[in-house]
């Protein structure tokens, strides 16, 4: 055994003889992948933030676009909202208007009755004796009470400037 632990050790010297030369290049080939692996892991990094800086500028870029047109439909949309306000005012205005019309309508009216009677009253204190002013009394009574009341006809005669007897004013 002596011989073969003899043979044993000079194989071993001889192998680790011949293994030391073979594993440099090795261990210098893993050195190489481990570094190039790494080199290659920070360009990926440094692309894949790159990218995701482009990213971020399109993604800034369209919400900035989104933003501006947002606000000009804000700013359009407050225009015709004052627009609309204005509207509205003058139609409540009109509509004020328009409820006060039947109001002074009603009070010309009654301010028209009032001088109507006054000249029926004025008009039978002058001529109550005969049965001819009577009548035209009454018919002259008849013609301002359609213009007071809303009627037409007859008494656009008793209104106008000169009547059918081709005087001015009513025929009293």
């Amino acid at each position: 055994m002596p011989i073969s632990s003899a043979a044993g050790t000079k194989l071993s010297i001889l192998g680790e003889d011949v293994a030391a030369p073979i594993q440099q290049p090795q261990q210098e080939i893993e050195r190489f992948i481990a570094l190039q692996t790494e080199r290659v892991r920070s360009d990926l990094k440094e692309k894949q933030k790159r990218q995701s800086k482009r990213l971020m500028a399109v993604l800034e870029r369209t919400i900035v676009k989104k933003l501006k047109q947002k606000e000009a439909e804000i700013e359009s949309i407050g225009k015709v909202n004052c627009a609309l306000e204005d509207r509205v005012r003058s139609l409540c205005i009109e509509n004020q208007i328009w409820q006060n019309l039947p109001r002074s309508n009603e009070a010309t009216a009654n301010a028209l009755r009032s001088n109507l009677e006054q000249v029926l009253a004025q008009a039978n204190k002058g001529h109550g004796d005969s049965k001819e002013d009577a009548c035209a009394t009454s018919e002259n009574a008849a013609r301002l009470s359609a213009v007071v009341t809303g009627g037409v006809g007859e008494a656009d005669a008793a209104v106008s400037p000169k009547n059918e007897a081709g005087r001015a004013g009513p025929d009293f």
